[in-house]
C-alpha cells in the first residue's frame, strides 16, 4: 500500500497493546510496525483470497497473528465483493459508483465473500473493553459502517486507538469522505492525534485517540438518566402499589362493615330464637307444671276412689241396700277413671308436641351458631388476609425506597468520579505546561553550553597553535615566559594581542 513510515511513529509513541485489530489488512504490510510494536494480539482481517493466502505466509512464524477471511458489513451473511484493476479500491461497494468517479477503474472479477458485523466480530474474537484495543480501518467504502457501529453500545469505548485510512472523497458517492468520518469519530469521544498524513493526498491516514474521560463521562451521563428513568419507574410503580392497596384496603373495610352488619343480623335472629326457645322452655315448664297438677289430681282421685271403694265396701257390708248408691258410685267412678285417662292421654300428647317443639327450637339454634361460627371464621381469614396485604404493601413500599436510597448513592458517586476527572484532568494540563516551561528551560540551557563549547574549541586551538611555536623557538628562552604564554593563551588573551 504506501509507506509505513508514519505508522511506525505512531505505534513507537504508546505502550504495548493488548489487540490490533486490522480490518482491509491487505497483503499485510503493516505487520512489521505491530511487531516493533510488542502487540500481544494481531488480528488481520482480509475478504480477498489471494492477499489471505500471503498473510497466512507472512504469520506462520508469528504466532500472535491470527487471519480472519471475512469482510465487514452491517449483517452477517454473504455479499458480492468487487476486484477492480488498482487493489485500493476493491470492495463491497458497487463497481458502476466507483467508475463513475474514476472513470480509469476497471472491474477484473466480482466474487462472493462471508460478511460480519464489527460486533460480531469483536464478540468472536474474545475483544475485552479493559484491555487496551487499536483499531486499523483500511476498508474502501464501507468505512461509514464501521464507524456507525462504533456508536452501538456494546462497541463504545471498546478501542482506545483507531487509524482510519480512507479515501479523501466517498467512493460510493455517499458523504463518507475522510473528514465526514473523523467528525463522526470525534462525536465518539475520539480526538485527533497531530495532523493527518497526507503523502498521499487522495487517502490521507489519521490517527485518533479514546478521550477516556469523556467517554466516562458520557457514560456516567447515560447511567444517570437511566437511573433517573428507573426512578421515575419505580416511583410510578409504587404509586399504582399504593392505589391499589388503598383500593383493597376500601374493598377489605367494605367487606368487613358487610360482614359486620350481616352478624348482627345473625346475632339478632340469634337472640330472637333464643327468646322463642325460652318462650318454648317456658311451655314445656307450664306443661310440665300441668302434668304434676294432674298427677296430684290424679292421685287424689285414687285416694277419693280407694276412699269411695272403702266407703262401698262398708257400704257393701252395711246394707244391700245401697247397692243403688254403690252402682253410682261405680258410675262415677268410672267416669272418673275415663276422665283420668283422657287427661293421661291430654298430657302425653301434650308432651310429645312440646319435645317436638323442643327439639326443633334445638335444630335451629344449632343451626344458628353454625352460621355464626362460619360468619366468625370469615370474618378472621379477611382480617388475616388483610394484614397480609398491609405486610406485603409494606415491604413493596421498604424496597422501593431501599432502590431509591440505592439509585441516590449511585449518583452521587457518579458525580463525585465526575469531579475526580475533572480535577485529574485539571492536573495534567497544569503538570503538561510545567514540563513544556521546563523544557524550554533546558533548550536555553543547552545552547547556552554549546555558545560555550564553541569558545572553549576556539581557544583549545589557539592554545594548540602556540605550543607547536614553542617547539620550534630558541630553547634558552626563560621557561616563566613559555608559561605565561601558554596561560594567555589558555585564557583566551592571546586572541585579543594581535
Amino acid at each position: 500500500m504506501r509507506a509505513m513510515d508514519w505508522f511506525e511513529r505512531h505505534c513507537s509513541l504508546f505502550d504495548a497493546p493488548d489487540l490490533v485489530l486490522h480490518l482491509g489488512a491487505g497483503e499485510g504490510r503493516q505487520l512489521p510496525a505491530y511487531q516493533a510494536a510488542r502487540a500481544a494480539r494481531i488480528v488481520l482481517v482480509e475478504p480477498r483470497p489471494d492477499c489471505v493466502g500471503r498473510l497466512r505466509d507472512a504469520a506462520r512464524e508469528v504466532p500472535a497473528v491470527r487471519v480472519e477471511q471475512v469482510a465487514l458489513d452491517r449483517a452477517g451473511g454473504t455479499a458480492a465483493f468487487h476486484l477492480f484493476n488498482h487493489s485500493l479500491l476493491s470492495g463491497l461497494h458497487q463497481a458502476d459508483a466507483v467508475q463513475t468517479l474514476l472513470p480509469g477503474v476497471v472491474q477484473r472479477a466480482r466474487i462472493e465473500v462471508e460478511t460480519e458485523s464489527l460486533a460480531e466480530l469483536s464478540e468472536r474474537l474474545g475483544v475485552s473493553p479493559g484491555d487496551d484495543n487499536w483499531l486499523v480501518i483500511d476498508t474502501p467504502g464501507v468505512e461509514d459502517v464501521i464507524v456507525d457501529a462504533l456508536a452501538e453500545p456494546s462497541l463504545a469505548g471498546l478501542f482506545s486507538q483507531i487509524y482510519l485510512v480512507s479515501c479523501a472523497r466517498g467512493l460510493t458517492g455517499a458523504p463518507s469522505s475522510s473528514e465526514r468520518l473523523v467528525e463522526a469519530l470525534e462525536a465518539l469521544d475520539y480526538r485527533r492525534l497531530g495532523a493527518a498524513d497526507r503523502e498521499d493526498p487522495d487517502w490521507p491516514r489519521v490517527h485518533l485517540l479514546l478521550d477516556e474521560s469523556q467517554a466516562r463521562n458520557r457514560e456516567l451521563e447515560r447511567q444517570l438518566e437511566t437511573a433517573t428513568t428507573e426512578r421515575n419507574r419505580r416511583g410510578a410503580a409504587l404509586a399504582e402499589l399504593e392505589a391499589s392497596s388503598r383500593q383493597r384496603e376500601q374493598a377489605l373495610v367494605s367487606a368487613r362493615q358487610d360482614l359486620e352488619s350481616r352478624l348482627r343480623a345473625i346475632e339478632d335472629e340469634l337472640q330472637a330464637e333464643r327468646r322463642r326457645a325460652g318462650e318454648v322452655a317456658e311451655t314445656a315448664d307450664d306443661y310440665r307444671r300441668a302434668n304434676e297438677e294432674l298427677d296430684q289430681q290424679r292421685n287424689e282421685l285414687r285416694d277419693q276412689v280407694q276412699a269411695i271403694g272403702t266407703q262401698l265396701a262398708e257400704a257393701r257390708e252395711a246394707a244391700a241396700g245401697r247397692e243403688r248408691s254403690v252402682r253410682e258410685l261405680e258410675l262415677r267412678r268410672d267416669d272418673l277413671e275415663s276422665r283420668v285417662e283422657a287427661l293421661r292421654s291430654d298430657l302425653a300428647q301434650a308432651t310429645d308436641a312440646a319435645q317436638e317443639r323442643l327439639a326443633e327450637l334445638q335444630r335451629r339454634l344449632d343451626v344458628s351458631r353454625e352460621s355464626v361460627r362460619v360468619g366468625e371464621q370469615r370474618i378472621e381469614g379477611l382480617a388475616a388476609l388483610l394484614a397480609a396485604q398491609q405486610e406485603e404493601n409494606q415491604q413493596l413500599s421498604d424496597a422501593g425506597e431501599e432502590r431509591v436510597r440505592a439509585l441516590d448513592e449511585q449518583l452521587e458517586r457518579a458525580r463525585s468520579d465526575l469531579s475526580v476527572s475533572l480535577r485529574v484532568q485539571s492536573q495534567r494540563e497544569a503538570d503538561l505546561a510545567d514540563l513544556q516551561s521546563r523544557y524550554a528551560s533546558l533548550l536555553e540551557l543547552k545552547n547556552r553550553q554549546q555558545e560555550l563549547l564553541v569558545k572553549l574549541g576556539k581557544r583549545l586551538g589557539s592554545a594548540s597553535d602556540y605550543l607547536r611555536q614553542l617547539a620550534v623557538d630558541d630553547e634558552d628562552r626563560a621557561s616563566t615566559a613559555q608559561a605565561e604564554r601558554l596561560v594567555e593563551a589558555l585564557s583566551g588573551d592571546l586572541e585579543a594581542k594581535p
